[in-house]
């Protein structure tokens, strides 16, 4: 590393130019992306059921709705209505809208073709109580109004927004089409204590504010943090504007290249630069701490640098090394984002060690001697470090056995606490307890049927072939069984169900027969009445229908798992008959990912660990010291598992991610105290005198770096997005207690000979 500092350093203008233009055309790069709000893309855009999904899309349109439902004294009253219907007509004509359903869409109550419209029909109930009664009666009876339009009580309403399949993918147009349709239902005089925003649309709308709120306050919060950090640790400007420097510039070079691969950033990757920026400064840290004892020791400027790439060049490079072993792993996981996630996190490891080795000798070549002619760190920040670092090798030299059978307790601790660890797939979940859209899915479940939707289509294998009066009552028959034998379906519609109950409603034909006849009747009227609406119901051809299945289940693995029961009663019933059902719907697609991405994640974990382990061995060339030297690193993760167990009522997930980024960073703290120590055990062939060394040259860097990472992270605590929220809780949970195995219990294992080399 020597040579490779005094190359850049010989070549500094050169270098300067060649990364400045790199940075310009990564901030080029960055004015072209957007960051995408389509939870397929998020989780399944490589999964041929994804694709097969899009295609019924197409055929059918979009499952994604957006739910507004309103709190009335009686929503059945005349104002209430009239209202309704101001706001009903205004989305209609709302860019992206393909389809607006509420009660006023229901034919038997509110006809299209009543004489006068549907103002007409308002008036006649509001003035005749017994008319509204029979209405009310009718309108909760309806299989897709009762208990999804229109409350048991008749005191809360909803209104079904979807989408158009191509719609809000954007960021800002997911945000901006969300609050738009809100206000149009404050411009009709809702109030808005009474508005309440739930489904898939409303939830990613949210997750897309943190995301906005990460980008746009988040990382210029963590950055001035860990200014203010360095300068009070160094009380010098200098290494806070260097760190600074290069941390910036590697987190322009990593997202220019993401954007550039891709315009469409998703929702987790938002969270690339403050990791970035965060491992720069760990870099960067350690060599300006190195720099400064150096240049303690001579009045050479340039030597004093050249001698920082001795101290801890080689060991930045196995801890780069390691750190990108971590995040890379994560690529193997079978869904885009966290295969983005893990190549990116990789990328942005390698161009934060290729910067630090650059451009910090760069950038302290141009300063004036002067400015760093006082060695070492703040007097203060010296003192507290000293004294922490003093009792730490003071109990781990003296006591080693109680060390490591206080760790050993610890240990015990945290695989019974990953015993109880509860895993939950509730995406309304992941926001905040007090996310006004999180309290509002859990206002609609209470008053509604709830507002997870399984869409079931039926299929028959010649045209028309589910118009047969065989296939038709099979279907409503099917409908009924869904309701009355499975726990976890509240409703269960399709075309069959309404036409069937529309000709049982109609006074005298309560008993008409269903036949070819009677089916194509029905169709051709409902098709004149309302084509948009057939068509989202019944394809041209009549070869295949979309079946409604609304669930009382909230989590994406238990929508899945009801998928697959409702999927085997359709068969049952079904069998005979030249009609197949096949269950879909986004919920549900995801759900049946999730057990296979824990199962991915887990098997990335083991991979990093032993791949890592290999590079430990490989390191120190034993394999002994690099076997032993994974004691300390391994701690932390089930650290991280029984504290979830024993403190959380449930994690969903992403934790996991946690434990993939943890192991390559947590490792870093062994990586930089083992390296040192075989230095100065080379110098002294003393274990007491090479362990006193190491705490002094290397803990320092090792505190250091740790308490900029863990306070670099802290910020994301305010993120109401759960999967955002647990870098700043979990992270440095696990950097804290990798500290301090590194300081405590791997001397401990030196002392007692276990780990040598």
């Amino acid at each position: 590393m020597r040579g490779y500092f005094q190359f850049v350093i010989r070549h500094r203008i050169p270098a300067l130019v060649i990364i400045a233009l790199i940075s310009g055309a990564g901030v080029w790069s960055l004015q072209n992306g957007k960051i995408s709000s389509s939870l397929g893309k998020l989780f399944l855009a490589d999964s041929p059921a994804y694709d097969h999904y899009l295609s019924r899309v197409e055929e059918f349109g979009s499952d994604e709705q957006l739910i507004i439902a309103f709190e009335e004294e009686d929503v059945l009253g005349a104002d209430s209505l009239r209202r309704l219907l101001l706001a009903t007509e205004a989305i209609r004509k709302a860019a992206g809208v393909a389809r607006v359903m509420s009660l006023l869409d229901n034919e038997m109550v509110f006809a299209k073709s009543t004489k006068g419209g549907i103002e007409a029909r308002i008036e006649e109930l509001s003035g005749s109580r017994e008319k509204t009664e029979a209405a009310r009666a009718t309108l909760l009876g309806d299989r897709f109004t009762g208990g999804i339009l229109l409350s048991e009580d008749s005191r809360h309403g909803a209104v079904l927004i979807t989408t158009l399949a191509d719609g809000t993918n954007d960021m800002e147009d997911s945000i901006s089409w969300v609050e738009g349709i809100h206000a149009v239902f404050l411009r009709q005089g809702y109030r808005e204590e009474n508005l309440h925003r739930a489904g898939g649309i409303a939830i990613v709308s949210e997750m897309m504010k943190q995301t906005h709120f990460n980008l746009e306050r988040l990382f210029p919060i963590v950055c001035l943090l860990l200014i203010l950090t360095v300068y009070v640790l160094f009380r010098k400007l200098w290494p806070a504007l260097v760190s600074t420097s290069i941390a910036i510039v590697a987190v322009i070079w990593t997202m220019g290249i993401a954007v550039w691969l891709d315009p469409e950033v998703s929702i987790m990757l938002a969270a690339i630069p403050a990791v970035i920026l965060i491992i720069s400064f760990s870099d960067v840290i350690h060599l300006c701490s190195a720099y400064l004892l150096e240049l303690g020791k001579t009045s050479d400027k340039t030597e004093a640098i050249l001698r920082s790439a001795e101290d801890v060049g080689k060991a930045c490079i196995y801890t780069s090394i390691t750190t990108f072993v971590g995040f890379l792993t994560l690529a193997v996981v079978p869904t885009p984002i966290f295969r983005k996630l893990g190549i990116l996190l990789g990328l942005g490891v390698g161009i934060a060690l290729l910067l630090a080795m650059t451009l910090f000798p760069i950038l302290l070549s141009f300063l004036r001697p002067e400015n760093t002619s006082r060695g070492g760190i703040a007097s203060v920040s010296q003192g507290l470090l000293d004294r922490f670092l003093s009792l730490t090798q003071r109990i781990s030299l003296s006591v080693p056995w109680l060390i490591i059978v206080f760790f050993a307790g610890l240990l015990g601790l945290s695989i019974f606490g990953i015993s109880k660890i509860t895993v939950e797939n509730d995406i309304a979940l992941r926001l905040g307890e007090n996310n006004p859209v999180r309290r509002d899915t859990a206002y609609f479940t209470e008053h509604f049927a709830g507002t997870n939707v399984l869409d079931l289509y039926l299929q028959s294998e010649k045209d028309g072939g589910l118009l047969e009066p065989k296939a038709f009552e099979a279907i409503v028959e099917l409908e009924k069984k869904l309701v009355n034998e499975l726990a976890e379906v509240d409703s269960a519609a399709s075309f069959a169900t309404i036409l069937t109950e529309f000709y049982r409603r109609l006074p005298g034909n309560e008993d008409l027969p269903v036949n070819r006849f009677t089916i194509n009747l029905g169709v051709r009227e409902f098709e004149r009445r309302d084509p948009e609406g057939l068509a989202f119901l019944l394809n041209s051809n009549r070869q295949r229908m979309r079946v409604f299945v609304r669930l009382n289940v909230a989590g994406l693995r238990e929508t899945h798992q009801a998928g697959e029961k409702v999927a085997r009663l359709a068969a049952e019933q079904l069998k005979g008959l030249p009609v197949k059902a096949e269950p879909t719907g986004m919920a549900y697609l995801i759900g049946g990912w999730l057990d296979r991405i824990i199962l991915a994640q887990k098997k990335g974990v083991g991979i990093s660990f032993l791949v890592i382990s290999l590079l430990m061995i490989i390191a120190f060339r034993s394999l002994r010291a690099g076997l032993w030297s994974m004691i300390p690193n391994a701690l932390p993760l089930l650290v991280l598992g029984g504290y979830v167990g024993l403190a959380w009522e449930f994690t969903d997930s992403d934790t996991f991610m946690i434990a993939m980024l943890a192991i390559g960073m947590g490792v870093d703290d062994t990586i930089h105290f083992l390296t040192r120590y075989r230095l100065e055990l080379a110098r002294h062939a003393d274990v007491t005198t090479a362990l006193s060394n190491t705490y002094h040259y290397a803990g320092r860097g090792i505190v250091i770096t740790t308490l900029i990472l863990t306070i670099g992270f802290c910020p994301f605590i305010f993120c109401q997005y759960f999967s955002l929220r647990i870098l700043g809780t979990l992270l440095p949970l696990v950097l804290i207690v990798a500290l301090l195995a590194d300081l405590l219990l791997l001397p401990a294992l030196v002392r007692l000979r276990l780990l040598r080399f």
